[in-house]
């Protein structure tokens, strides 16, 4: 059997997670702007938000438009 992972998500524009929102290495997506973020932690403890915008943008037929 198969398990459901679920990320937090945002569908609203310009919502992005704080780092109080995100345990380390946890994923939150933004389905409004298809964005990616993740928490990190350096080597000094300092905790950061990173984000993975949208490279590529496809239709439900698989052809890329943008």
């Amino acid at each position: 059997m198969s398990t459901t992972i679920k990320h937090k998500k945002s569908s609203v524009k310009g919502v992005k997670p704080g780092t109080a929102a995100l345990a380390l290495g946890e994923l939150a997506v933004n389905t409004n702007e298809g964005i990616i973020f993740l928490k990190t932690e350096d080597s000094s403890s300092n905790e950061d938000i990173i984000d993975f915008q949208q490279l590529r943008v496809y239709n439900s037929s698989g052809t890329r438009i943008n």
